[in-house]
């Protein structure tokens, strides 16, 4: 074995005993550097528009010397990624985080930059991701709840169905009144399904009502 500036020479020798010999070198650049990555592109699919999705690849040095990624780039919207600089010494490895988050109804395609100190730099790893927009329908938009006899309570319910692509979130449904309790103000709605959701009204004196009940900018009126 010798060492010459960054190359190393490694030999061998076989002697058979019979005055024959036999032997082989090898010579290694030190300096040589290579990366590896465990994919070439991420899928995300279709993300509900405002949410997040992440996704993650692993960053491997498979020269002799000091891998060193000194930046990211990313190409189309609605990408990030992290850690954006970092350097790798031989075998060593590295996840990168892609997060994903669509803010309108498209398709999302881009690519993320590698650039290091290797041969093959840049290297690219391919973005792809779908912005999906859930769309609520109520029925009925009011509820008649008629004449209730103060201290007395009905209850009547409305659905809300998904008729978008994306997964609906209502955070909160409210309202103003006492007189009047939801039986869920947090629920979650795939596309293409519904739920029922019962308002209780509990007159508590003699006079007319009207309620409007608000959630993420819909509205169902309610009356007695």
């Amino acid at each position: 074995v010798s060492i010459d500036d960054d190359r190393a020479i490694i030999g061998a020798r076989w002697d058979d005993d019979k005055g024959y010999l036999s032997g082989s070198a090898y010579v290694y650049d030190l300096s040589y550097v290579e990366v590896a990555y465990s994919a070439t592109s991420l899928a995300f699919g279709g993300i509900t528009v405002g949410e997040q999705a992440e996704q993650a690849f692993s960053v491997q040095n498979t020269g002799f010397a000091n891998l060193v990624v000194s930046g990211l780039t990313l190409t189309g919207d609605g990408y990030t990624a992290a850690p954006d600089t970092f350097s790798l010494t031989r075998a060593q490895s590295q996840q990168v985080t892609v997060t994903f988050i669509p803010q309108r109804d498209s398709v999302y395609m881009g690519e993320l930059i590698i650039t290091h100190n290797g041969t093959s730099s840049p290297d690219t790893i391919g973005l792809s991701g779908t912005g999906l927009v859930p769309e609520p329908v109520y029925s009925p938009d009011a509820l008649q709840y008629g004449n209730v006899q103060v201290g007395q309570q009905v209850d009547l319910g409305f659905q809300v169905q998904n008729t978008g692509e994306g997964v609906l979130n209502v955070a909160d449904i409210s309202a103003t009144s006492s007189d009047f309790t939801i039986s869920s103000k947090i629920l979650q709605v795939d596309p293409g399904q519904d739920t029922t959701i019962t308002v209780t009204f509990a007159s508590s004196e003699f006079r007319s009502y009207s309620e409007h009940l608000t959630s993420c900018g819909a509205k169902v009126t309610v009356t007695s």
